[in-house]
């Protein structure tokens, strides 16, 4: 019965697959945006070739 419930309230806020990925890349896009902006704030340093 729990597991009944659960699905009708999975069924209401995921009404597609497409849905979940948007929201995956959504949130997957936003993650890299920030990383880059942090790894382009930092000064470039030059390694030494041996």
């Amino acid at each position: 019965m729990v597991v009944a419930k659960m699905k009708l309230k999975l069924k209401k806020k995921w009404t597609t697959g497409e849905t979940a990925l948007k929201r995956f890349n959504t949130g997957f896009l936003k993650h890299t945006d920030k990383r880059q902006i942090r790894n382009s704030s930092q000064p470039q340093v030059a390694k030494k070739r041996n």
